[in-house]
């Protein structure tokens, strides 16, 4: 089997960019929130991964694929790193939450912690590597956007999830 082109995914997932960039948008409002200028002038989040910034295709830089989306510094250094991702569907216990296996091997490789914030139309759930570790080697392949398009992902039960709370909690214990 050959490898795809660089173009493939994109060309199957671009009727999408416009939900994943509603997604980046809401993370960063959400954040802006909890974390006001005013109150936190040291705190500033970025958009720094590829195409975070935008639901239009740009042209594709193979270093930056896989980098998380966003970088928190406090104070100019890097505190976490986030990742956005979800999906139109309601998220239950009985359900998984995916995560690509290339996004969790940048995660590992990061000095700082890599949190994966999934949106779904029933809420958010957020992932740090100690809870996706366990099933690191539980890929599966599935069929989304047909019989001929299989994609893997490391398969997390929602139950492993943490809150958003927590995620913001744990954050601002790094700060203070």
């Amino acid at each position: 089997m050959s490898k795809p082109d660089k173009e493939y995914w994109r060309d199957i997932y671009e009727g999408e960019f416009q939900a994943g960039r509603d997604r980046q948008e809401y993370v960063l409002e959400v954040f802006s929130k909890r974390f006001p200028k005013k109150s936190f002038p040291d705190l500033k989040i970025k958009e720094t991964g590829f195409g975070a910034k935008t639901a239009k295709r740009i042209k594709l830089r193979e270093h930056e694929r896989g980098e998380p989306d966003k970088t928190v510094y406090y104070k100019g250094k890097a505190v976490c790193y986030i990742e956005v991702s979800g999906s139109d569907i309601q998220m239950t216990p009985d359900k998984e939450i995916w995560i690509r296996p290339d996004k969790f091997d940048h995660a590992k490789q990061k000095d700082e912690e890599v949190w994966f914030y999934m949106v779904y139309k029933n809420g958010d759930f957020l992932l740090d590597r100690e809870a996706i570790e366990p099933y690191q080697d539980q890929v599966k392949t599935v069929y989304l956007k047909g019989p001929d398009i299989p994609e893997r992902y490391i398969s997390i039960p929602s139950t492993k999830a943490h809150s958003r709370k927590t995620f913001f909690d744990w954050l601002e214990e790094q700060i203070t």
